[in-house]
């Protein structure tokens, strides 16, 4: 089909180069003039690109002026906040955990410094021995004297305590964690050991000689806020001095052991004269089966009767850290399966894989004022 011609200048047609040029000017001029208007109309084009436009591109490949560049699509809108109470993330690791052996022993006593400056008003220091000292164990229809460490109430169903229940208290609160109390027996006969009788024995030799020294007490029956410290001491005689009953007497003289001082984050005594305190570590050793097997309570919590001189600690035990005292203290424990017992008994610091880093305890002791 033959193609029309379209009129432009004095009969030029579309074939025609004289007319497709005088085409081309006509564009080019109409377009300078397009965008001349049009910048004018939204202001002075030395403010920037005009909306919808950003800077200009490459020239053209036939010579003519640049072309705009189409600003790029907006940003995609965020995404929604996350689930504003999501399931807790486990803890993979107790706060503190207990320092390195000493350099060629197994002595893993050190303590903090405590605060930079006493956190309560100053009023002098009062020091009380740590005269007895068992663990705590749990009766055959699940009754303790213990903490609830976690702030649950944990039943074999509950991941978050690793499907170990708790046990209920004398007094019927519940949630109280006491795994170690609970499986007492069982790791002594594992490990061939009297942890009741060893204890005894430790304290009556002098070999465990523990120190509550609570500083800045201003009040005996009602203070909120004292400083308390766990030291490790010792017998300036070389042992102590005993009642019949093999228990240290009151009122002797010891020594504190200097860097052994384990500072408690927050204590005072409450309006029942009760004194409360947590936050800190509880270190011991005990001497059981021809070895020294140490431990460090984590994350403990302190509740003392001071007028009638009984008193009651709780915290965790990390699994790794009970079998490394062990393995450290040459105590002949069987080092795997104390670890599987305990893995598959811990209740505290769940990890990803559904087991428990950590196991509760707790200990009953008794006390008697010292000199320093």
């Amino acid at each position: 089909m033959r193609e029309t011609a379209f009129p432009l200048e004095k009969g030029g047609t579309r074939d025609d180069p004289v007319s497709m040029k005088s085409l081309e000017v006509l564009i080019v001029a109409l377009s300078l003039c397009l965008g001349a208007c049009y910048g004018s109309h939204l202001g002075d084009g030395a403010s920037g690109p005009a909306p919808g436009f950003r800077d200009s591109g490459p020239p053209r490949a036939d010579g003519g002026p640049p072309g705009p560049l189409p600003v790029p699509p907006p940003e995609p809108p965020p995404a929604p906040p996350s689930d504003p109470d999501p399931d807790p993330v486990p803890n993979p690791e107790p706060p503190g955990a207990p320092p390195e052996p000493r350099a060629g022993t197994c002595d893993f006593r050190g303590g903090d410094s405590g605060p930079a400056t006493e956190l309560c008003e100053p009023a002098g220091s009062r020091f009380y021995l740590i005269s007895r000292l068992r663990f705590s164990d749990v009766t055959a229809d699940g009754r303790t004297a213990a903490f609830d460490l976690d702030g649950r109430v944990s039943d074999m169903g509950d991941a978050q305590g690793c499907f170990v229940p708790d046990e209920t208290g004398f007094d019927g609160r519940r949630g109280l964690d006491n795994v170690l109390g609970a499986n007492l027996e069982t790791i002594e006969s594992i490990t061939d050991s009297d942890f009741t009788a060893a204890l005894a024995a430790d304290i009556s030799a002098g070999r465990l000689v523990t120190v509550i020294e609570l500083r800045n007490v201003s009040s005996s029956s009602e203070d909120d806020c004292i400083d308390l410290y766990v030291h490790d001491a010792r017998y300036p005689s070389g042992g102590p001095v005993l009642d019949r009953e093999g228990v240290p007497v009151d009122n002797q003289p010891v020594e504190l052991i200097p860097n052994t001082a384990r500072h408690f984050s927050a204590a005072h005594i409450v309006p029942i004269g009760r004194i409360r305190a947590s936050g800190g570590s509880f270190p011991m050793g005990i001497d059981i089966s021809g070895g020294k097997f140490l431990i460090d309570i984590q994350a403990a919590e302190l509740d003392i009767d001071h007028h009638g001189g009984t008193g009651l600690v709780g915290g965790e035990l990390r699994v790794a850290d009970f079998v490394r005292g062990a393995e450290c203290g040459r105590v002949p424990f069987p080092p795997d399966l104390v670890d599987s017992f305990l893995t598959d008994a811990a209740d505290l610091r769940p990890q990803a894989d559904g087991t428990c880093a950590s196991f509760s305890v707790a200990m009953q002791f008794s006390e008697v004022p010292v000199s320093i």
